[in-house]
């Protein structure tokens, strides 16, 4: 009897949706463990983006090349922005904050952002914000403003990044099209 309850339960689990596995065992307090670098991609050979580094991310960054990093978080947001700089540049990386704050979105930040880009472009240069969405539409303005891109394949990018507010892509439109050469 004792097998076959067994064999009932692993037929459950194997038969089961991964998401209620996923909640049995973060009941059991099991949690599933953060990555280095929530929503990591790396664009071009140039280019990485993703949301908020863990400390091993940062180290991460540093292993796979990138010399410099920016990120777009504000000051205000629950985060240690002097530790996270003090190890980047333990690590020797050059890092830079340009803060977008996604609930006022302003060209100014955006353009300053496309200039600190654009004069990084012959470094490796790593972009986060909190999770990737920010990052996603300041790349998609400086993806179709200064690298030429398509705005329709810009967004798709950005949407890979981890774009996902609707207001942040209407913003990123705006700006394109008010910019466009």
């Amino acid at each position: 009897m004792k097998n076959a309850n067994r064999l009932m339960m692993f037929m459950i689990l194997l038969l089961a949706p991964p998401t209620v596995f996923q909640a049995q065992t973060q009941q059991a307090g099991q949690e599933t463990p953060k990555p280095a670098i929530p929503n990591f991609l790396e664009l071009s050979p140039r280019i990485g983006t993703g949301g908020q580094p863990t400390e091993d991310g940062i180290k991460l960054i540093a292993g796979k090349g990138y010399k410099i990093i920016i990120n777009i978080r504000s000051g205000s947001e629950p985060f240690d922005i002097a530790a996270e700089e003090k190890q980047a540049l333990q690590l020797g990386l050059r890092y830079y904050m340009v803060p977008f704050v996604a609930q006022e979105p302003s060209e100014e930040q955006a353009l300053a952002f496309n200039a600190l880009m654009s004069a990084l472009k012959d470094n490796k240069v790593f972009v986060h914000c909190g999770s990737g969405n920010r990052v996603g539409s300041l790349m998609m303005i400086y993806l179709a403003l200064e690298q030429g891109m398509a705005p329709d394949k810009a967004e798709q990018e950005a949407k890979k990044i981890g774009l996902r507010s609707p207001d942040l892509l209407d913003f990123a439109k705006r700006v394109i099209a008010g910019h466009k050469k």
